[in-house]
């Protein structure tokens, strides 16, 4: 190696790698047209985002969206737990149990993640970026394939030692979604905000095969990939086509997505109406989609502002 190529490495490690740099391209470039400038003056959001910034893919406005929308359930004190189905180091868990912590509701968080990285993907998942993330393994097995690998002890870290949470509140599950969430899936019980960050057709399936019926009316559920990978799409249009769901999707300036069920599962049969799904917000390397504002699968998806997105159903 030649010393400028020495020197060169060695300032780029220095500076890019770093999380003051990090935090600052995901809040400032990667966020700003996608976040109103007064939501920058929230101290709280800032000081939390930054301490969690290290343990977090999603850039600012996607973490505003997640802050938020558990500001609302706790504010209208809605019923039910905080899901997480897809953790990694667990940086916008974080953000939505210091949220609920805050408010003291004792508010129950379940996290569920595999702790050993992206499992196989499938045919249902299509293009580059998910043969990337697969590294090329599309055999479908519930078996590592050394890409997004986090532990249990970093999460942990993370929600204990530096945020200092009730662990009597959280509970961490490790394992595949297709064995523990059918497992677990009495034990949540109502859920105020499921959060569904699988990536794959297959993991997108299982989560809402296993825990949408628990959401509660007026809930929420946050589909991270839904404008990204093609099979998480394809997952969450399949179900809805499934189960004869009439749902209109609305993409917020965040590039969230919002929908509003209007079909009562048989565990809620009081209420009529029911929750808002969100997808949630690229990361930095994402791109727009080509179907991004395209009908299809009976519910539309159009732009509107994060106002009123977090507004949605009140």
């Amino acid at each position: 190696m030649t010393i400028r190529a020495f020197v060169k490495k060695t300032l780029g490690r220095a500076i890019f790698e770093t999380n003051t740099y990090r935090f600052l391209s995901l809040t400032i470039p990667d966020s700003w047209p996608y976040v109103p400038l007064g939501d920058y003056l929230n101290i709280d959001k800032l000081l939390l985002f930054w301490k969690v910034s290290a343990h977090a893919l999603q850039n600012y406005a996607s973490l505003s969206m997640a802050y938020d929308l558990t500001a609302l359930v706790e504010k209208n004190k809605l019923a039910g737990a905080i899901v997480e189905c897809g953790v990694w180091r667990g940086g916008c868990a974080a953000v939505m149990a210091t949220v609920a912590d805050k408010a003291e509701s004792n508010r129950r968080v379940w996290l569920f993640d595999s702790f050993e990285g992206m499992p196989a993907a499938t045919k249902e998942d299509v293009g580059e970026e998910a043969k990337q993330l697969s590294r090329g393994v599309m055999s479908g097995a519930l078996s590592p394939v050394g890409t997004l690998m986090a532990s249990v002890d970093e999460v942990r870290t993370l929600l204990f030692k530096k945020l200092r949470l009730k662990e009597d509140n959280i509970t961490i599950v490790k394992g595949w979604f297709q064995n523990t969430l059918p497992l677990y899936r009495d034990c949540i019980g109502a859920i105020a905000i499921l959060r569904v960050d699988g990536d794959w057709y297959e993991s997108t399936k299982v989560c809402l095969e296993s825990l949408y019926d628990n959401v509660v009316n007026e809930g929420y559920i946050i589909i991270d990939d839904y404008g990204f990978y093609p099979g998480c799409k394809k997952a969450v249009d399949d179900f809805l086509e499934r189960r004869r769901l009439k749902v209109q999707l609305t993409r917020s300036i965040t590039l969230e997505f919002i929908s509003r069920r209007y079909r009562v599962p048989r565990l809620w049969p009081a209420i009529d109406r029911k929750p808002t799904v969100i997808s949630g917000m690229p990361r930095r390397e994402r791109k727009k989609t080509p179907d991004s504002h395209m009908r299809t699968g009976g519910f539309a998806i159009d732009l509107v502002s994060r106002r009123s997105v977090v507004g949605v159903g009140h």
